[in-house]
């Protein structure tokens, strides 16, 4: 192999890695870059996803908070006759298009009263659960405290019970 060939084959080895090198930064650069971006926009997506919730959230506590504010409800459970209840809260029920059911608890913790249909009017037997001590069910747990309380994420015993009984 003569001279020039050899400096011909240097030139393009050097060259050749010269690109290569560059290919290898120039994806690394634009590896970083995509997945800063991809990073960027999930944690955009889960903010406001979290935000949705949290407004959700919010939304059913205030309807929590209207109905328990109804002065018939405090006042028969102060006098310990739920006669009524069950169409009031029913009535709340069908007014708001998610809601299952609807309990009063006394101060002890026990069912008091509970609605019989769900807001598309399908019965709920509600009356089933009448004296059930919900400190036994690990979702409602944080019921029995003065102010309003959304637990985490669970199964609700209550209406797998309810679906249960329908069948």
């Amino acid at each position: 192999m003569g001279l020039i060939q050899k400096l011909l084959l240097a030139v393009v080895g050097l060259t050749v890695s010269a690109m290569l090198g560059m290919g290898v930064i120039a994806f690394s650069i634009s590896q970083g870059a995509i997945e800063k971006n991809t990073h960027q926009q999930l944690n955009g997506t889960l903010e406001l996803v979290s935000d949705l919730v949290e407004e959700h959230n919010q939304y059913l506590l205030s309807i929590v908070e209207i109905t328990a504010r109804n002065r018939s409800l405090k006042k028969t459970l102060d006098l310990g006759i739920n006669r009524g209840i069950a169409q009031a809260l029913n009535d709340t029920a069908k007014s708001y298009d998610h809601i299952n059911y609807l309990l009063v608890v006394d101060y002890e913790g026990y069912v008091f009263s509970s609605s019989t249909t769900n807001s598309r009017n399908e019965k709920f037997f509600g009356e089933d659960l009448l004296l059930e001590n919900i400190e036994d069910y690990p979702a409602f747990k944080q019921v029995l405290r003065d102010h309003s309380h959304i637990s985490a994420p669970a199964t609700d015993p209550f209406l797998s019970e309810a679906q249960n009984a329908s069948q």
